[in-house]
């Protein structure tokens, strides 16, 4: 399930934006969404990423939120990564994110200098404890692009619950 909420919406669009042009940006952005993770299940990737990696990041609850970024030139790496997590569908702090799955999509000619650009700027923004997943696949009509999809997952048991279940936990051990 999909859910885009209308505060993300309103957030997302100029004040003098229409309600029927707001609806068809939720819906490009939602078909953004579905095709994004579509793709990173459909293509076959060097670091192959399937639909069991989105389930067990996904499954353990959670908002989860979105986030595609595409940059081409010499610094495409970073800057595909941040337009990724400045997608106005992110909503959450990379710090505070439980789970990541990193997709990047690009020509064989990214370096492996460009690919740790990507991955250091997630890993260093993150907990050690984080949950990362990995993805990347070559796609020759990319042409010197670099597309980077996250998709990233944040605990919502509020504080009351976690301490009501270490309470448990410390009692059991």
């Amino acid at each position: 399930l999909i859910v885009i909420e209308n505060d993300r919406l309103i957030d997302a669009v100029k004040g003098d934006t229409t309600l029927n042009q707001a609806f068809e940006i939720a819906d490009e952005v939602l078909g953004q969404g579905v095709k994004g993770i579509t793709e990173i299940i459909n293509t076959p990737g060097l670091i192959n990423v399937d639909f069991a990696d989105i389930k067990s990041l996904m499954e353990k609850g959670g908002k989860t939120f979105m986030g595609m970024g595409k940059a081409k030139g010499k610094d495409a790496a970073k800057e595909a990564v941040r337009a990724a997590l400045s997608s106005p569908m992110f909503d959450s702090p990379i710090e505070s994110c439980s789970g990541i799955l990193l997709n990047i999509k690009c020509c064989e000619k990214l370096s492996m200098d460009q690919i740790h650009e990507i991955t250091d700027f997630i890993k260093n923004r993150t907990s050690q404890e984080i949950h990362i997943v990995f993805g990347i696949a070559n796609d020759q009509t990319k042409n010197k692009h670099v597309v980077v999809t996250i998709i990233a997952t944040v605990s919502t048991v509020d504080l009351d619950e976690q301490i009501f279940w270490d309470i448990i936990a410390s009692c059991l051990n």
